[in-house]
């Protein structure tokens, strides 16, 4: 399972964010706002499953901290799954891209098949928000714990719409390839074709 690259394989493509067309950015933008309304219900149906009440006030230091939780966590679920995969995961910053500023978490070197890229890249944001819904559970209701955890959730799926452009475009790709997180984007490798000559 690990992130090696087969020697018959060659870079056949390669994929950026500034390759997100105006299209795709609405999509996400879409895909972003149903995210954050079904983690919202989510949120609100644990909180009357714990006979809380499913309002919620947050203070602005709450907030903030919501959103350094939330983006940090998000990129660490990313790092999980490549090691996890057998990467060996970097995190950056951007102040700008077409998707706007980014935090991101890349895998250079690191190979990973179709299947475990799109889990790094969907399945590990799946998987932190149902851990934060978890906390809200089991945290005391209304309190800071709860409300970062919402909030961290909310802000965790949102940023999942980029991830989601990421994999449509990975899925677009053989299911054979194999992909490099470049932290721009991807780097695409397949088999080089039978008698094909460097």
């Amino acid at each position: 399972m690990g992130a090696s690259l087969p020697a018959e394989y060659i870079e056949t493509g390669r994929w950026t964010v500034d390759d997100v067309s105006g299209r795709q950015k609405l999509v996400a933008a879409v895909f972003s706002l149903v995210a954050i309304a079904v983690t919202m219900g989510a949120a609100s149906a644990v909180l009357s499953l714990t006979g809380a009440d499913p309002g919620i006030t947050i203070e602005i230091p709450q907030l903030l901290a919501a959103a350094v939780l939330g983006l940090v966590l998000h990129e660490l679920s990313h790092a999980a799954a490549f090691l996890a995969f057998g990467g060996r995961p970097r995190f950056g910053a951007k102040a700008w891209t077409r998707l706007g500023p980014v935090l991101s978490v890349c895998a250079p070197g690191s190979y990973f098949g179709r299947g475990a890229y799109v889990f790094a890249g969907i399945g590990a944001v799946l998987v932190l928000g149902v851990l934060l819904l978890a906390v809200v559970a089991i945290a005391p209701a209304g309190g800071t714990a709860s409300n970062i955890a919402i909030i961290a959730a909310v802000l965790n799926v949102a940023g999942g719409a980029g991830d989601a452009i990421i994999a449509l475009a990975v899925l677009a790709y053989p299911s054979g390839a194999r992909f490099e997180d470049t932290g721009e984007g991807f780097v695409v490798y397949a088999a080089a074709p039978v008698g094909d000559a460097d």
